[in-house]
């Protein structure tokens, strides 16, 4: 995190090398004009809806409160916008993608000795091709404001290597540890969707952005690649959701030359995240 934000600091302060054909206002590319960039992008902390499950045997093997975050997503990005209006800009954009998840909960297994433990799972995500495509509608207000709506959906698909870890007890004390490891025989489904209202100021070069982002995430794992596989021979569905949708973003945006333009960006509170971005304007 430290050097993804050095690296976006230097992107700020380094001019760099300019095309000839230059660029309309920093709210939209204007009708007609396109850009191309390159974003870097890390996710962190996301946190997700507590999975309660249980399996109903002889004797019961019961886990709850399953807790499900984010643990160091990078996706790094080439991205194509296109002014279809002046006020509306589209994106689409492609990628690779590096998922990580972190989970951690409890277990009671009822039967005569009554055990119970704690469980702490960790998947780390091979690289995955990511794809998506946005729309951002910005109306200017006065030589300096701006008021705008954007959204984006992006999904990638990726291969996990897993581990898992328990603490087994009965009646308090301390009887078994044990760890698992294991590669996911198929690719669970990342989707990610958000809608942020924004209102953002010009002062010289810099276009500076704040507002309020709804941004839902969903996990889907399919029948043999579910989590609950890790302790039982179960073939289902299982969808993990954000947990808290709502969160807050910054943007600040640099314009090096009439071409060249320069963004940096954070998420709060549903998440935290950080994205640098460069783009080119003909």
């Amino acid at each position: 995190m430290n050097r993804i934000a050095v690296l976006g600091g230097l992107v700020f302060l380094v001019p760099s090398a300019v095309f000839s054909a230059g660029m309309n206002g920093a709210h939209t590319l204007g009708r007609g004009k396109a850009s191309v960039g390159l974003e870097q992008e890390i996710v962190t902390g996301r946190r997700f809806e507590t999975l309660t499950w249980s399996i109903q045997a002889d004797p019961v093997f019961i886990t709850e409160d399953l807790r499900w975050k984010t643990k160091r997503t990078y996706r790094s990005m080439a991205v194509v916008r296109y002014g279809l209006l002046d006020s509306v800009e589209l994106t689409a954009l492609i990628g690779l993608a590096r998922p990580g998840f972190e989970g951690a909960g409890s277990f009671d297994y009822r039967d005569p000795d009554h055990y119970t433990g704690h469980s702490r799972a960790r998947w780390r995500g091979e690289y995955g091709t990511v794809f998506g495509a946005g729309v951002k509608h910005a109306l200017r207000i006065g030589d300096r404001w701006l008021l705008g709506l954007d959204g984006q959906y992006l999904t990638h698909r990726n291969a996990y290597h897993t581990t898992l870890s328990c603490d087994v007890y009965s009646h308090d004390t301390l009887v078994g540890q044990n760890n698992l490891s294991r590669k996911l025989s198929g690719k669970p489904v990342y989707a990610e969707w958000h809608v942020a209202p924004f209102v953002g100021a010009k002062t010289g070069g810099f276009t500076s952005y704040v507002g309020i982002r709804y941004s839902q995430g969903l996990l889907t794992i399919r029948e043999e690649e579910v989590v609950l596989r890790l302790f039982s021979s179960e073939r289902e569905t299982k969808r993990f959701r954000t947990r808290h949708p709502f969160g807050a973003y910054a943007r600040i945006e640099r314009r090096i030359s009439p071409s060249w333009k320069a963004s940096l960006d954070g998420r709060l509170i549903n998440e935290r995240a950080l994205s640098f971005g460069m783009q080119a304007a003909f």
